[in-house]
């Protein structure tokens, strides 16, 4: 995969992304695609999107994402998800150990959806660390809706597990 990908945030995010020469996410239970820093491919209006949610100045960060086929989980195939529904089937004890840890006292048919695949995800990523990315397709926000044509908006979104496939050298940034 070789794709322009967009990353919606402040200028005040982003001077600190230059100075500290990389990007630093917060830790959170609900990130759906596991912990990393998430872009949109081939999508600006989205990352614009993320950008006007955020304080101050809004900014959308631009760059040429490379990730080869063996380095990226990418769900919206068969195989790559297949890889996952065997790991989650045969990681139960797993997760509820992890629910444990965490504070969560519901078992994984219980516990909600985003919190799961995060969950999921991560462990998967701990077992298999050749995965430097993990890509996915969701239906957009309910409030997005159909336009004319009827089709239901989708976004694609992109976790960067691994930063060095960000080369910050080379981000643009444009003012939104």
């Amino acid at each position: 995969m070789k794709e322009n990908c967009y990353h919606g945030t402040n200028k005040s995010s982003w001077e600190n992304i230059q100075k500290d020469n990389q990007f630093k996410f917060e830790k959170r239970p609900n990130h759906w695609l596991g912990q990393g820093v998430y872009f949109f491919p081939n999508d600006f209006e989205r990352a614009k999107y993320w950008a006007n949610l955020s304080e101050g100045k809004k900014v959308v960060l631009e760059l040429l994402i490379e990730v080869s086929d063996n380095e990226l989980l990418n769900l919206d195939t068969k195989a790559d998800l297949e890889k996952l529904n065997l790991f989650a089937e045969n990681h139960d004890e797993i997760f509820f150990k992890l629910f444990e840890d965490e504070g969560i006292e519901s078992g994984p048919g219980e516990l909600d959806e985003k919190i799961y695949h995060c969950i999921l995800i991560d462990s998967f990523l701990e077992e298999f660390k050749e995965y430097k990315a993990v890509s996915r397709t969701f239906p957009s926000p309910k409030s997005i809706k159909p336009g004319a044509s009827r089709f239901l908006p989708q976004e694609r979104q992109l976790n960067i597990v691994d930063n060095s496939l960000i080369d910050i050298s080379k981000i643009n940034v444009h003012n939104v």
